[in-house]
């Protein structure tokens, strides 16, 4: 327990214990104090990791010594003062939680998370380049995509009744990939493939954080297609704001005028 007014408080007295790891608290601060003077020498670049790691381990070492000692400093009581604030807010957080969990049940959740993963694959289908292959929620209410990058494009069925028009239609779309940025992959084997090169990440960049702000690509898959030429197989991307997929322009209207 500490006492504020040092002045007229009694004496502090360790034991055998509370001396050795005084001793050795004290040992440790010094050495990582030495270790960064060190560091930090005149015109020498230091990480600022690095400088970090090394002040808070002293500071962890210095409110270990205000416990033993029972002389509480100024950084001891803000560290206090955090872990109730951060204790307070997980008590709030498991609160919500808990008022949340009983208000929607397991089928609406289901039922709200496959609503969003199918709008997702119709814009992509749409707007991108193909198909979506996985779609995963996390415990923290993000989503991480698979977007497939071959060029499956809106008329994916082999059967269709209209094969002219479709084949119109396929000719103007990778035309138009090509007006936003993307390059063809070349060569007859790779038709359906966009090159492996920065013109086509950036535009893959550009398309998805316009229409999905907070996604952050993960990975984009790179593939050797037909004459050893690289070619984008699938970018992994992760959503954190789910109000982007909500927000997604709902591309089922167009998608009824291509047909199957």
């Amino acid at each position: 327990m500490f006492e504020r007014d040092y002045e007229t408080a009694a004496p502090a007295v360790l034991d055998e214990d509370q001396s050795a790891v005084l001793r050795r608290e004290i040992g440790g601060m010094l050495s990582a104090l030495r270790y960064l003077a060190e560091l930090c020498e005149p015109g020498k670049p230091v990480q600022r990791q690095l400088i970090h790691s090394i002040l808070y381990t002293s500071e962890s070492r210095l409110a270990q010594l205000s416990t033993i000692t029972g002389v509480e400093t100024d950084s001891a009581a803000e560290r206090e003062r955090r872990y109730l604030e951060i204790r307070r807010a997980n008590i709030r957080v498991h609160e919500l939680e808990r008022q949340l969990g009983g208000a929607v049940t397991a089928e609406q959740t289901k039922q709200a998370v496959a609503y969003l993963i199918s709008k997702l694959n119709r814009w992509w289908r749409h707007e991108g380049l193909g198909v979506v292959r996985e779609a995963a929620l996390d415990t923290w209410g993000g989503l991480t995509v698979t977007l497939s990058c071959s060029l499956f494009g809106t008329t994916r069925s082999t059967d269709s009744s209209t094969p002219v028009t479709d084949k119109s239609d396929r000719a103007a779309w990778l035309k138009s990939l090509e007006a936003r940025g993307f390059l063809l992959a070349a060569g007859r084997g790779n038709i359906g493939h966009l090159a492996a090169c920065e013109a086509s990440r950036d535009a893959l960049v550009r398309l998805v954080r316009k229409a999905l702000p907070s996604a952050h690509f993960q990975n984009i898959k790179t593939t050797i297609g037909a004459k050893q030429v690289a070619v984008m197989s699938e970018a992994r991307i992760y959503i954190h704001n789910l109000e982007d997929v909500e927000a997604l322009r709902d591309a089922a209207e167009e998608e009824g005028q291509h047909g199957e």
